[in-house]
């Protein structure tokens, strides 16, 4: 039974994966298109992976950077954080919840 939740789980996450993969590429699309580029705030910060495994953290790396806007830099094993670049993190808060909600809660659910 927990091997068809697993199964379950890893569709949701395909297509919790398609639709973060589409709306980024929408709001790189709009960016480059509509948004001055003085107004576009670019930056690297780091994203608290603790209490992933390294399967798990392969994983949100990889959605990470396919996904359009960001890509992971590097992997920090002593602090349990990635690196990531991010072409707008002009709201913090938002862009990081954005990747736990989607990527990283969903994989963790079909993971476990």
């Amino acid at each position: 039974m927990k091997f068809l939740f697993r199964i379950i789980f890893f569709f949701w996450f395909l297509v919790v994966f398609m639709y973060a993969f589409i709306k980024a590429n929408l709001l790189v699309t709009w960016l480059i298109l509509f948004v001055p580029r003085s107004q576009i705030t670019p930056e690297l910060f780091s994203y608290d992976v603790s209490g992933m495994t390294k399967g798990e953290i392969l994983i949100l790396t990889h959605c990470i950077t396919l996904t359009p806007g960001t890509i992971t830099v590097a992997v920090d094993e002593e602090k349990d954080a990635l690196l990531i670049h991010c072409l707008d993190y002009s709201d913090p808060a938002k862009t990081e919840a954005s990747i736990t909600r989607l990527l990283k809660g969903s994989i963790m659910r079909f993971t476990r």
